[in-house]
């Protein structure tokens, strides 16, 4: 079994093309690392088939970014930070996501298949 890695929280990070909010549930220490607004610890909720609530934790259709974090580790070498990303998030949406963050900006990150995009200036 894998490790408990901790509490989470979920977190606005864009809007689809109809302009629903897409939420991703992430690690609570990762949030707050970069200080993303829109942190919240209540579970979001949408209605599915029937009529029925269901709980949105950005699985469906996921995937997962590495953002380059200044800590270092024992041997000099920068710490990663992996999130997840929903189904719906461009690289331009996640740059846009990405320089709402208020404290330690990331300059870029990483995709899945190992490309690394800058998060776009101004």
């Amino acid at each position: 079994m894998a490790e408990k890695l901790g509490p989470r929280v979920t977190v606005a990070v864009g809007k689809d093309s109809k302009g629903i909010a897409i939420y991703s549930y992430m690690l609570k220490k990762h949030a707050d690392y970069f200080k993303f607004p829109g942190v919240q610890n209540t579970i979001v909720t949408r209605k599915g088939k029937g009529g029925r609530t269901a709980p949105v934790r950005g699985a469906i259709g996921q995937g997962h970014i590495k953002v380059p974090t200044q800590l270092k580790g024992k041997k000099g070498v920068t710490k990663y930070y992996q999130m997840p990303m929903p189904a719906g998030m461009t690289i331009s949406k996640i740059g846009a996501f990405l320089k709402t963050a208020s404290k330690n900006k990331p300059e870029s990150f990483v995709t899945q298949d190992g490309v690394s995009y800058p998060v776009a200036g101004k």
